[in-house]
């Protein structure tokens, strides 16, 4: 009897244990911060060692009626507005352990009310949980998150690297840009990544498509390139805040992702591709050289019209003086 006891009792830890590693690997929390007038208030959101912030949702809000101004976080019949993202920036936030933002003040259009409170809401997520892109790995997960090396910190040069996903049951993998933060050099990418499967291709190396979720085949490719920087162009022209990327993947309920990591051989983009997408800044770049090339060929088509006039023009000269020469010949 004390034997079986024991082992129920050391089942029902580990279970626990287990039960509890599992709900570590992703935690969700929520902190607010009520707005002074008289002086600055911030939110402050931690996560701690070996965890990373992932921002989910942020808000402006003003109690409404007779709920305690007090309380700094969404109530039931508060007016909010979830519509502030581009009033602050998170990138400070996004995959540190912990962080501080300032609470702002907007006018909520909804009740024509200035703000009283932040709430944000965000998680806590494991580093256990994120595969580093250019280390030699193989895992299998029903969903994870993939990063560049280094990150949030600066990633090193000269790196090639990728990781490849296949579903065990055919389930269509789905993924998210949860940050992105690459060197570019005026309008051209510098450093980028890559995502591809059988079907269509992207390429991304600005700030954007945050959290846009994109599905892809049964296989998919995610590959990085950093380029080889020479010191001048790392001292004096190119920017140094460059953090990387963090990307989550995700399978089906009833299907596991297998992740394959490690270096890479130096890969460029299907330009052949018909579903190749850049980013905005690419398409600036094409956009700006098809301008100029036509404004080169408008002024060079005027300069060959007034050549060919020019060319007329001294053509019926040379003909005219012939002809008064010969004409006064035969009357001498």
């Amino acid at each position: 009897m004390g034997f079986g006891n024991n082992m129920t009792s050391f089942l029902l830890i580990t279970l626990c244990l287990g039960i509890m590693m599992k709900m570590q690997d992703c935690q969700a929390k929520m902190v607010g911060q009520c707005h002074r007038a008289g002086g600055k208030s911030f939110v402050s959101i931690y996560c701690g060692h070996m965890k990373m912030i992932r921002i989910n949702k942020v808000l402006h809000g003003t109690p409404l009626g007779p709920q305690d101004t007090e309380m700094c976080q969404s109530m039931e019949g508060d007016c909010i507005d979830e519509n502030i993202s581009g009033i602050y920036d998170w990138s400070a936030c996004t995959g540190a352990q912990s962080c501080v933002q300032y609470v702002k003040q907007t006018q909520l259009a909804d009740c024509k009310q200035k703000s009283k409170y932040l709430q944000v809401k965000y998680d806590c997520v494991s580093e256990h949980k994120v595969i580093d892109i250019c280390k030699t790995n193989k895992k299998t997960l029903q969903n994870g998150f993939i990063r560049s090396t280094g990150y949030p910190l600066n990633y090193a040069q000269d790196e090639h690297c990728e990781c490849k996903l296949k579903t065990q049951n055919g389930g269509k993998i789905t993924t998210s840009i949860i940050d992105l933060s690459l060197l570019s050099k005026k309008h051209k990418c510098i450093d980028w990544m890559m995502l591809n499967d059988q079907a269509k291709e992207h390429v991304h190396c600005l700030h954007k498509d945050i959290n846009t979720k994109t599905e892809w085949d049964t296989k998919l490719r995610v590959y990085f390139n950093a380029a080889k920087r020479s010191l001048k162009s790392d001292n004096s022209t190119v920017t140094s805040k460059a953090k990387g990327f963090w990307l989550q993947f995700t399978a089906p309920a009833d299907d596991k992702v297998t992740v394959t990591c490690g270096p890479a051989k130096t890969r460029k983009p299907n330009k052949s591709n018909g579903n190749l997408i850049f980013d905005e800044l690419n398409k600036k770049t094409r956009s700006s050289k098809k301008a100029t090339r036509n404004s080169n060929q408008k002024k060079g088509g005027i300069s060959q019209s007034t050549s060919s006039s020019n060319s007329f023009s001294s053509s019926m000269q040379l003909v005219f003086g012939f002809t008064l020469v010969t004409t006064l010949i035969v009357l001498l």
